[in-house]
């Protein structure tokens, strides 16, 4: 039976109490192991600094136990080498125990329990101490740090004792062991070792007297040396010695350094200087070592490679639980050493063991984890990364502060013994932004064998990364066997939080919070948006397929389509062209004098559909409708035409238009007979590049699968989607009407499809910035550094069109986000404004001062463009939202005319009968316009947006939910979503606000 831990308590034989020693034993990771868990199952291996006679109480999982009496204990052998800094090992009572790890000369290794430490303080008595111990110490100085008890001397500042009777000699002294002593400035490691003013000694009895000396190994002096002597080894004294070479102690001059007894593997891979330990040595659990591990590394890069090849990273500041008794001493310690580069800290490093993609920030098609044995007979296929046979696997990760370095675990699998090198299937490509990669060399540990036929090796960078990397991005490979080599493990580490400076800006007053990399956040006082640095992204949209269904009443134009845009006509009475009845009308009253009317919104591909039918049947000579493409004006169009013969034949052609007369790109072609008033038909063109096509069919048939006409021909560029009347001369049915049932636009793409690409993303304080830079301010802007869920412009994108579906189950199901419309349909087809963003949600809503409203049941997946605006800073990033009541600066109003003179935070411009200053414009902000002349008050705010950027023609782009387009866009239709130039929005800005 195993057992992944046991509490070893040590009982009283006459009182069966337990006495001052209890020790919590755990294995070193992996899989649990036989307890005990350190050396032979059926033996403890233990010693205390006195002798005595003990019962033996170990509790197991589970409640069981198992108890040995009459246990005689004994000092430890003479024999065995003991380490003499204490360490702790996990008691169920915080600190209430220590150990210590005893190397005996033949390599093997034993924890030793001490007695307890009976009493402790968090706290010394003078400020920046920190005090570990069973005396109550009363001559505490500022900066000292006390772990032990009986601890003692002469209290100088910043002095530092851990061990029991450890003595510093003065200030900024350290002494660590029993009874270890150092001056000065001087530093004694080792029980009863002593080190003069500004000496070091490592090492039981080891001997430092003057400054400058450093002496390590046990029962070393350099007594007899002059300052600044060096003697390395045990049982030494010497004056001064380049380097040592003993047993379990190898130093060379290239910086490699070995302890222990055994074979150094081959460690050509590893850069030049590392320290390597050998033997059975058994280590913390944190640290992740194993029995028999090697552990080499640069001393910024220490880990551990145990014989199967595991890893893991040194130490973590996580390891020690919060509440721990003297954990701010035992982090400082951390911190200490990882400065000393004796340990390395990995805290905010990604440990990505590939049970899934939730650590990487991206990850292609191509790579596939293993969860099985799927590639014929292959045992351990789990958590591993493989291409696919589409082509090699990418995996992507991000650190904002920085890369520092990373490494992956490579698997290969083979049966011949002699696996293939990997060195060429894995590549690794750095980048600071997501789009410029450069490809870094890696450096490859040789490949050790583990279990069923697979090989494992390490590959990390070779070289330092360079300045700025913020991503990584791992490439695996172009061999067909796709499932070797795998990657089972990566690794990537920060370079830690940089430091933030700050710059006090004006007009309006703002702090610009800086990285080593640049700016990263800009705060405004008053203000609770923020202007973040992230990853670079592109904003752009595309035309809203629509169907104009003609539901509405016009008498001298055909208006407004929805999501279409504006109809507009040429030649004729501006009366022919009418909409009633559910029908687009054309009033023909003259022959061969064509009718047009057009939407206005320029694209180049399209697809589109028109329905129609005559009211009375050609006599005299034919009568035709054409769908029109690529139009710019009546001279100058494609046009897929339909014309109804006297007979009643129904033939098609496709024909381009321009100043120089029509030419035929196909020529009619009979494609049905027996036309008669009333009937219905369907005309449908593509345009694809230079392909141009078309087809027709009968209202009731299926739409035919192949196509009348298909040519190429590139005479016309973008243009509008339209319709040409036509009774031919000689016609004697004039007058007469054609009616168009609907107009439906597929797909169509704009030529210049607005885009804006930067890399600002906009967070919302809890509450406005006041201007004073505090430490959790700080660490909110780290933290936003490296976030990437949805901001305030992620949040608008939601409702644009193609936008999809997200609903929220705390709302019921209800939708809260996907593509929006503005309002619903007045009679004359204009939208009606009024739609808010509960109203979209179609959910009722009380406010938090109290005010309630229902939803309007004729607006759901409506938002007019306060509604929109609330629905972005209200309802997703949090502002308070009120209707008409409370307007104080704070919360968010319901009406537009009340947010930009009212509404939360600060006004960054504003004009009065002109469009004000955009110096002062930051992506976020909010644009108020005085655009419908037609208010009753002068000056007053009627629309707004979210300003999104400069556009790739560098002009500053706001998005906003608007009649014409029918919802959210930053496109031009029916109006150009800019901030400068002639169009209505930059000339009517007025007001810009910063919430």
């Amino acid at each position: 039976m195993t057992y992944q831990f046991a509490e070893v308590t040590l009982l009283d034989p006459e009182t069966s109490t337990p006495i001052d020693t209890q020790v919590f034993l755990e294995p070193n990771g992996g899989a649990p192991q036989e307890w005990p868990v350190l050396f032979d199952p059926a033996v403890i291996d233990l010693w205390l600094d006195t002798p005595q006679r003990v019962t033996v109480l170990a509790l197991l999982p589970g409640g069981s136990t198992l108890t040995r009496t009459g246990v005689d204990v004994s000092p430890a052998p003479a024999a065995t080498v003991r380490t003499e800094a204490p360490l702790h090992i996990g008691s169920a009572e915080g600190l209430s125990s220590q150990a210590v790890l005893a190397v005996s000369p033949d390599g093997s290794a034993v924890w030793q329990s001490l007695d307890v430490l009976r009493d402790h303080r968090h706290e010394g008595d003078s400020p920046d101490s920190t005090v570990l111990g069973m005396l109550d110490l009363q001559d505490i100085y500022p900066g000292q740090t006390w772990l032990g008890p009986a601890i003692s001397g002469e209290q100088g500042p910043d002095a530092a004792a851990m061990g029991y009777q450890a003595h510093p000699g003065g200030a900024e002294a350290t002494a660590v062991g029993r009874a270890a002593g150092a001056g000065a400035r001087g530093t004694a490691l080792g029980a009863d070792s002593s080190a003069g003013a500004e000496a070091t000694a490592l090492g039981a009895n080891s001997s430092a007297g003057h400054q400058e000396q450093v002496v390590a190994g046990r029962n070393t002096s350099a007594a007899a040396g002059p300052p600044g002597a060096v003697v390395l080894g045990a049982q030494l004294n010497a004056e001064a010695l380049a380097s040592v070479r003993t047993p379990g102690v190898r130093v060379y001059e290239d910086g490699r350094v070995v302890l222990g007894q055994g074979v150094l593997p081959d460690m050509s891979w590893a850069d030049e200087a590392y320290t390597a330990i050998l033997g059975s040595a058994v280590v913390p659990k944190f640290f992740g070592a194993r029995n028999d591990a090697t552990m080499a590394g640069r001393a910024q890069t220490l880990g551990f490679f145990g014989a199967s090849g595991q890893t893991v990273p040194l130490l973590s500041t996580s390891s020690v639980a919060v509440g721990t008794p003297g954990r701010d001493a035992l982090l400082s310690l951390m911190s200490a050493l990882d400065r000393m580069e004796l340990i390395h800290l990995t805290d905010g490093a990604i440990d990505d063991e590939l049970a899934d993609f939730t650590k990487s920030f991206a990850h292609n098609a191509n790579a596939v984890i293993e969860t099985g044995a799927d590639n014929g007979t292959k045992p351990g296929e789990t958590s591993l990364v493989k291409r696919n046979a589409a082509g090699p696997a990418t995996l992507t990760y991000r650190i904002a502060n920085g890369i520092r370095d990373f490494r992956s675990r490579v698997f290969v699998w083979s049966t011949t013994g002699s696996p293939a090198s990997p060195t060429t299937e894995l590549v690794a490509d750095v980048s600071p932004d997501n789009t410029t990669w450069t490809r870094v060399p890696l450096s490859w540990q040789p490949l050790i064998p583990t279990t069923d036929s697979w090989n494992q090796c390490w590959a990390a960078n070779q070289n330092p990364l360079p300045a700025g990397t913020q991503y990584l991005r791992l490439t695996l490979d172009n061999n067909p066997a796709i499932f070797t080599p795998m990657i089972g493990r990566v690794i990537v580490r920060p370079i830690g939080d940089p430091v933030l400076t700050t710059t006090v800006l004006a007009n309006p007053s703002r702090l610009q919070v800086s990285d080593n990399t640049g700016v990263l956040a800009t705060l405004t006082v008053g203000a609770k948006t923020v202007a973040m640095r992230g990853p670079q992204r592109t904003f752009t949209e595309s035309k809203r397929p629509f169907t104009d269904p003609f539901d509405r009443t016009t008498s001298d134009g055909w208006g407004v389509s929805p999501e279409g845009g504006t109809w507009s006509h040429a030649n004729g009475a501006d009366t022919d062209y009418s909409v009633s009845g559910g029908l687009g009308r054309i009033l023909v009253t003259d022959v061969n004098a064509s009718r047009h009317t057009s939407l206005v919104d320029n694209v180049t591909d399209v697809d589109a559909r028109l329905s129609w039918s005559l009211s009375a049947m050609p006599t005299g000579n034919a009568s035709s409708l054409g769908l029109s493409f690529g139009y710019t004006s009546s001279t100058s169009h494609y046009r897929a035409r339909m014309s109804v013969l006297t007979s009643g034949s129904v033939q098609l052609a496709l024909e381009c238009q321009t100043s120089g007369g029509t030419t035929t790109l196909g020529a009619l072609t009979t494609i049905g007979t027996g036309y008669v008033v009333g009937d219905v038909w369907h005309i449908r063109a593509q345009r694809t590049g230079t392909s141009l096509r078309c087809r027709a069919w009968k209202d009731g048939t299926a739409e035919p699968s192949t196509w009348t006409h298909q040519v190429s021909d590139a005479t016309l560029g973008a243009g509008r989607v339209g319709l040409r009347a036509l009774a031919s001369t000689g016609s004697t049915a004039v007058p007469f009407t054609f009616n168009v049932h609907d107009v439906q636009v597929y797909s169509g793409t704009w030529p210049d499809p607005p885009s804006v690409t930067h890399t600002t993303w906009v967070r919302t304080l809890a509450q406005p910035f006041s201007g004073t830079w505090t430490p959790a301010l700080a660490a909110q802007i780290l933290a936003w550094g490296a976030d990437t869920s949805a901001d305030a412009l992620a949040f608008a994108m939601r409702y644009i069109t193609g936008a999809p579906v997200i609903t929220s189950p705390g709302l019921g199901g209800a939708q809260v986000a996907g593509q929006a419309k503005y309002g619903p349909d007045a009679a004359d087809g204009t939208r009606i404004e009024g739609a808010d963003f509960h109203d979209y949600m179609a959910r009722d809503w009380t406010f938090p001062n109290g005010e309630t409203l229902a939803a309007n049941p004729a607006e759901p997946l409506c938002m007019d463009c306060s509604g929109y605006v609330r629905m972005v800073y209200g309802y997703n990033m949090g502002i308070p939202m009120v209707r008409t009541a409370n307007l104080n600066g704070t919360n968010l109003p319901r009406m537009t005319k009340d947010i930009g003179p009212s509404g939360p935070g600060i006004i960054v411009a504003q004009a009065t009968n002109a469009p004000p200053s955009l110096t002062s414009l930051q992506i976020g902000d909010v644009p108020h316009f005085d655009a419908d002349t037609s208010d009753l008050v002068a000056g007053q705010m009627d629309h707004n947006g979210i300003y999104l950027g400069l556009d790739n023609h560098g002009v500053p782009r706001f998005i906003n939910s608007r009649k014409t387009p029918n919802g959210p866009t930053f496109g031009d239709l029916g109006g150009t979503s800019t901030l400068t130039g002639e169009g209505l929005y930059a000339t009517s800005l007025r007001i810009i606000r910063r919430f």
